[in-house]
C-alpha cells in the first residue's frame, strides 16, 4: 500500500467507486452477517444432547456464513472509505468458496493477511528449518500465526493443528486428489470446513465435539420443528448467502464490463439506490445482532 498511501488519486470516479464499495459491504453486514449470527445463535442455544442432526448442519453453515460476511463486510467498507479518499485498497477475499483444495482456499480467504504471513514467517521458517519435519513446523506456525489475527486461545491453537493436519493430508494426497471433479473436489472441502468449524464455533473443546456429534447424529433426531422452523425463517437470506459466495456476481461482473456505458450508467444508480434502502430499512428496523462471537 506504500505507493497509493505517498499519492492518493481522489477524483469523483474513486468516490462513486467508495460509495458502491461501502454500501455493498454495509448491505452485506447488516443483511447476510447479522442475519446468519442470529440464526447461528438460534441454533447453539439449543441443547447439543437434544439437537438434530439437520439443525446442526444449518447452525454451523450459519456460523461459517457469519464469519465469512462479517469479514467481507467490513474490506468492502474499508476500500470503499479508502476510494473516497483517494486510496485504492487491495482486494481482501477472492471467492474462496470457489477453492478446490485447502491450500487455494486459505490463498483466497484475507488475501492481504495470507501474503503477509506467507512472506514473513513460512518462506523464512521454511529456509531456516529443513527436512519433512521442518516443513511441517513451518507450516504448523504459519498457521498460527494467521490464527492469531483473529483473537489468541485454546480453540484458536486447537483449529489452527487441525487446519495444519488437513494441509500435511492433502498434500500426502495431492496426485490422487487432484483426479477427482472439481466439483467433486469443491463440494469435499466444504464438507470438511464446516466438520472442522465447530472447534472454532465453541469455546470449550467438550462442546465443539458434543456439537459435532450432533451433527452425525448422535441424538438419533434427524429433524424436528426447530429444523422446520429455522428452515421456513432463514431459507431466503441462507440462500442469498449461497449466492453471493459462489463466484456468480463476479462473472456477472465481467459481462457487465462488455455492456454499453449508457446500459451501464442506468443500472449502477438503480442497485445503488436499492442497497442505500435496504441497508436504511435494516438500520431502523434493528434486524440482525452485532458479531461478538470473540467476546
Amino acid at each position: 500500500m506504500r505507493r497509493t498511501l505517498r499519492r492518493s488519486r481522489l477524483s469523483l470516479a474513486s468516490c462513486a467507486k467508495g460509495i458502491r464499495l461501502l454500501l455493498a459491504g454495509m448491505a452485506q453486514k447488516l443483511i447476510l452477517s447479522n442475519t446468519m449470527y442470529e440464526l447461528w445463535l438460534s441454533v447453539r442455544e439449543t441443547d447439543p444432547d437434544r439437537l438434530p442432526a439437520f439443525s446442526a448442519w444449518i447452525g454451523i453453515a450459519a456460523f461459517g456464513f457469519f464469519v465469512y460476511f462479517e469479514l467481507v463486510s467490513f474490506a468492502l467498507i474499508a476500500c470503499g472509505m479508502g476510494a473516497m479518499m483517494g486510496f485504492d485498497l487491495p482486494q481482501n477475499f477472492n471467492e474462496p468458496f470457489t477453492a478446490v483444495s485447502l491450500k487455494d482456499l486459505i490463498s483466497r480467504f484475507n488475501v492481504t493477511l495470507y501474503g503477509w504471513v506467507k512472506s514473513y514467517v513460512y518462506m523464512p521458517l521454511s529456509s531456516a528449518l529443513k527436512g519433512g519435519a521442518g516443513e511441517l513446523a513451518a507450516v504448523f506456525l504459519s498457521v498460527i500465526a494467521g490464527m492469531l489475527w483473529y483473537g489468541i486461545g485454546v480453540r484458536t491453537l486447537l483449529f489452527a493443528a487441525v487446519i495444519s493436519l488437513l494441509l500435511l493430508i492433502e498434500r500426502l494426497l495431492g496426485k490422487r486428489l487432484e483426479k477427482l471433479p472439481a466439483a467433486v473436489r469443491r463440494i469435499g472441502l466444504i464438507v470438511i470446513m464446516l466438520i472442522t468449524l465447530p472447534i472454532l464455533a465453541f469455546q470449550s473443546p467438550v462442546d465443539a465435539v458434543r456439537y459435532a456429534g450432533a451433527m452425525f447424529g448422535a441424538n438419533r433426531i434427524a429433524a424436528d420443528m426447530l429444523s422446520e422452523n429455522l428452515l421456513k425463517t432463514y431459507f431466503w437470506f441462507i440462500a442469498a448467502c449461497i449466492f453471493m459466495s459462489s463466484g456468480i456476481i463476479s462473472r456477472l461482473r465481467k459481462k457487465a464490463d462488455g455492456l454499453s456505458i449508457y446500459i451501464v450508467t442506468v443500472i449502477q444508480p438503480v442497485w445503488v439506490i436499492a442497497l442505500l434502502l435496504l441497508c436504511t430499512s435494516f438500520m431502523i428496523s434493528g434486524n440482525g445482532m452485532l458479531a461478538g462471537f470473540l467476546l
